[in-house]
């Protein structure tokens, strides 16, 4: 069997170049200059570590040159052979340093006759061996090159009888009996080895292949109790070798081989787990969130054992639900846990390492009341694409027609097929839209004025409705609703804050007038945003903070100004059909705009800039963007449910009767789709 001690090429570096002594006269002719070299001296070798367990020595040599016979000569180049092992008769590594490098050595590229000098050296080697130096010069007068060798060892030298190393008195120490991977085993030996021990090896194989060397100084005889630790793979049920080689220094080496234990595996595998956010953020141990059903759980699971994890073992509980994933190389340290239907409610996830004995680690659980998860409801769903951005959507249901406002044209889509029924061309671009209480007329505001497009002619016919504005503030129409009582309110603005007001159209008789009574303290109005209600009975606007006004069609009135918005709530603005809710983001209000309560989400409170609606009977409130429809109820704020939407939800609008939802998207590739609730 090879010796298994792994073995480097050897390395020289010359740390010291001095001149020792010069003498003779360095003019004049000569012939046959001759250099002898040889050892002055070489310092004990040291015996070192660079890695634990893996032996080097090193020795400091000075070399010696004198020259004879002649005026000088020149340094050429020299080589230094190094031998090692049994056979030292063969190199096993060469160095070579050029004439430049060599003068140097000596303190001068000549050397003159009768002149003597020294170079010191050191050299490094990971087993002992032996250096025959050749140093190459000229003599002066010519070009011709002579030799000048030397050698000295670095250790102990063999002889033709040295005798091999002897091993004695192994031992493997206990547990024999229940020693598993991992553990410690503690091996014995007794050697001798007259020529020095170089290293001792202590090979284990069968169960597992593994070695561990160990540096013994070239001592001559030991007697050692060596701990060497089992590798975590060991085979279990294969009995395990061991075997112990000495080598001496001369790469000599013998070998004594003891039977070992049987391993087994008492050792439970242990387990750690965390988490990915559902809707973005950090890997934390703090496992919490919102969910629904086909929604993917990420986790993290740490395991280990002593010997191999096999398998990750989970329950969702109390669905009862069980599952194992093999751990494989590709397995990593994610486990996707995919919820199914039957995972509703208020969950835990209870989780174990299965080692291959089929040891199970103690269970890690989650925290009761920490994951909740909730019904996912497919529902009939059409979808459309456009070729234009979608700007804002009104809904007529009872005559199931969908307006599209985009850039310079109104698109109207059929509510059972999404195909567009009527495509009406506007010389302008529309700011808003609303249609009359009757649905055979839209109106539509534009940066000039308001139009009123009669829908009943088979080509709509587009009827100019002048507005009075004020022109030295630039004022222009903003939004516009249509209210029950034959009312439209426009919103104006311009570059000053008297232009922001709202301004009530009589449809019916073009009577206009500025509603002061719907502005704030200083006159200004600031209508940011505003929606009215399925049943135009009412509708709501937003100025600002102080400034979140609702207006009654019957009795044509506004609720008092100076009611404080909860701004966290969101940007989405919406009013139901029936009862008194208005929703500001997920923020509700009563009918005077009191906060009565703020409704769940998954979103959690990251949720500015997510659309949301209120149902027209004002039970739910619809929350859009990814993954789908999310639904809450308004008289406690829960979570209901979520229905997929095959598109990300930028604007959605609910329909008057409660029957479909249509949204759309604002970036991306125009898209829009229609959700049949019932």
């Amino acid at each position: 069997m090879k010796y298994p001690l792994r073995i480097a090429s050897l390395s020289s570096v010359a740390l010291l170049a001095t001149l020792a002594a010069c003498s003779g006269d360095s003019t004049g002719p000569s012939l046959g200059t001759r250099i002898s070299v040889s050892v002055a001296s070489v310092d004990d070798p040291i015996l070192y570590e660079d890695v634990p367990g893996e032996p080097r020595i090193r020795c400091a040599v000075t070399f010696r040159a004198a020259a004879s016979g002649g005026v000088r000569a020149t340094w050429r180049d020299a080589s230094f052979k190094f031998f090692m092992g049994p056979n030292r008769t063969t190199a096993v590594d060469t160095l070579t340093f050029s004439a430049e490098e060599i003068g140097g050595s000596w303190g001068s590229s000549t050397l003159s006759d009768g002149q003597s000098v020294e170079s010191a050296w050191v050299f490094h080697g990971n087993a002992p061996f032996v250096v025959a130096a050749t140093y190459r010069y000229s003599p002066s007068g010519g070009n011709s090159v002579a030799e000048a060798t030397t050698r000295f060892a670095c250790g102990p030298e063999p002889s033709a009888n040295s005798p091999l190393p002897t091993i004695s008195d192994v031992s493997v120490a206990p547990p024999w009996d229940g020693l598993e991977p991992g553990d410690v085993l503690s091996v014995g030996y007794t050697i001798n080895a007259p020529l020095g021990i170089w290293a001792v090896v202590i090979e284990l194989s069968g169960a597992c292949q593994s070695f561990v060397e160990f540096s013994e100084q070239l001592q001559t005889t030991v007697s050692r109790t060596r701990l060497v630790q089992m590798p975590a793979d060991c085979a279990l049920g294969v009995p395990l070798h061991v075997t112990v080689y000495a080598v001496d220094a001369a790469l000599r080496f013998s070998s004594r081989a003891v039977p070992g234990p049987m391993l087994v595996d008492h050792t439970p595998p242990i387990i750690d787990v965390g988490f990915f956010p559902p809707f973005g953020g950090s890997l934390t141990t703090n496992i919490r969130g919102t969910y629904f059903v086909r929604d993917t759980m990420e986790l993290v699971v740490w395991s280990s054992d002593n010997n191999v994890v096999r398998w990750i073992d989970y329950e969702i509980l109390p669905s009862g639900i069980r599952q194992s994933v093999e751990v494989t190389p590709a397995f990593g340290d994610r486990l996707r846990l995919v919820l199914p239907p039957e995972a509703t409610g208020a969950i835990q996830v209870r989780l174990v390492a299965r080692d291959a004995q089929g040891l199970t680690s103690a269970p890690y659980t989650t925290r009761p009341d920490s994951i909740h998860v909730y019904p996912t409801v497919d529902r009939p769903t059409l979808q459309t694409s456009l070729d234009n951005r979608v700007e804002d959507i009104v809904i007529d249901a009872e005559r199931g027609a969908i307006y599209v406002m985009q850039w310079g044209v109104i698109r109207v889509l059929s509510a059972t097929t999404l195909q567009t029924i009527r495509t009406i061309q506007l010389p302008y671009v529309p700011n808003s839209l609303d249609f009359t209480p009757g649905g055979d007329s839209l109106v539509v505001t534009h940066e000039t004025g308001l139009d009123v497009i009669d829908l009943r002619q088979e080509t709509p016919v587009l009827s100019r409705f002048p507005l009075v504005l004020d022109t030295s503030v630039m004022q222009r129409p903003g939004r516009v609703v249509v209210m029950a009582n034959g009312k439209a309110f426009v919103t104006l603005g311009g570059n000053a804050p008297s232009a922001s007001v709202l301004l009530e159209v009589n449809l019916a008789t073009g009577e206009q007038r500025v509603r002061a009574d719907a502005a704030d303290a200083s006159g200004v109005t600031v209508t940011g945003v505003m929606q009215r209600s399925p049943d135009r009975l009412a509708f709501v606007f937003h100025g600002g903070p102080g400034h979140f006004r609702r207006y009654d069609a019957t009795t044509d009135q506004f609720t008092p100004s100076g009611t404080t918005v909860q701004m966290s709530g969101g940007g989405f603005l919406s009013v139901a059909g029936s009862g008194p809710y208005t929703a500001f983001g997920r923020l509700i209000y009563d009918g005077s705009l009191t906060f009565v309560r703020r409704v769940e989400s998954v979103w959690g409170d990251a949720n500015l800039g997510v659309p949301t609606a209120l149902s027209t009977d004002g039970e739910y409130l619809y929350i859009g963007g990814r993954p789908g429809l999310m639904r809450s109820r308004v008289s406690d704020g829960k979570i209901v449910d979520r229905t997929m939407n095959p598109i990300p939800a930028h604007i959605f609008r609910v329909a008057g009767d409660d029957s479909f939802v249509v949204t759309a998207t604002q970036s991306g590739p125009t898209e829009l789709s229609l959700i049949r609730m019932r």
